[in-house]
């Protein structure tokens, strides 16, 4: 039986239908579009029996579960009680559940110890180990929400895009244009490598060693070589964790 699952995000909606962590039919619309594009969505993809869905904005939740409801498919939410991984957090409700869908699905891809990098609008770093099983982890901004907030709250500084992410030859900016490209790049790579020297650190220090970097998320493969040969890029980590959650 296939799964028709949906990631909300605060930016995009990934959609795809999953079977045996398999992917297909993969879409991404505006989570602001979510009501008026989801049930066309939907009516394309006809084998699904179940909907599961993970989100971070609870208005649009409530569109998912219409949508369910209206075509007659089973529905799973994916959270804090439902999931099927041991939780080690004060307050588990206040776990973001596209987090918990990585931690499914990075601990069925590796063994734990295991740091989920996703980078979307956040970027979400989180730590999953065989004695705790969830354990929390770090949240900072993504990159593409550094250089909006770097144009909107200035006067003169344009808006610049990070399509296309390569470590730049030259790191002395001869435009300001250039100069904001050279930070985002070579600062979003340092911040992230250091979050990870620093959870590493902790980790060790309990005797815990080596952990598998999983990669997630839009801008993901431009740290996939930055940081070294154990880490791995899942293109569908989420989708694919809110399938195995049900199984």
């Amino acid at each position: 039986m296939s799964t028709l699952c949906l990631d909300i995000g605060n930016t995009t909606t990934h959609i795809g239908l999953v079977k045996d962590s398999m992917v297909s039919e993969s879409i991404r619309i505006p989570t602001r579009n979510l009501e008026e594009n989801l049930s066309k969505s939907v009516q394309n993809i006809k084998e699904a029996k179940l909907l599961a869905y993970c989100s971070v904005v609870p208005a649009a939740s409530k569109h998912a579960e219409e949508i369910a409801k209206f075509y007659g498919l089973k529905l799973f939410n994916l959270n804090a009680d439902t999931c099927p991984l041991s939780i080690a957090y004060p307050n588990p409700r206040e776990i973001g559940q596209d987090r918990l869908a990585n931690a499914v699905a990075a601990t069925n891809f590796s063994d734990p110890p295991v740091i989920i990098i996703d980078m979307g609008t956040a970027t979400t770093f989180d730590i999953v180990t065989t004695e705790c099983g969830y354990e929390g982890g770090v949240i900072t901004a993504g990159l593409s929400l550094m250089r909006e907030y770097l144009h909107e709250r200035t006067a003169l500084l344009p808006e610049v895009s990070y399509n296309e992410l390569s470590y730049p030859a030259n790191v002395i900016g001869k435009s300001t244009r250039e100069a904001m490209e050279i930070g985002g790049v070579i600062g979003y790579e340092g911040m992230v490598k250091e979050i990870v020297a620093a959870l590493s650190a902790q980790l060790f220090e309990r005797g815990i060693n080596d952990p598998t970097l999983i990669l997630t998320g839009g801008k993901a493969p431009f740290m996939e070589e930055a940081l070294g040969e154990d880490c791995h890029y899942i293109p569908n980590l989420t989708l694919q964790g809110l399938e195995l959650a049900i199984r």
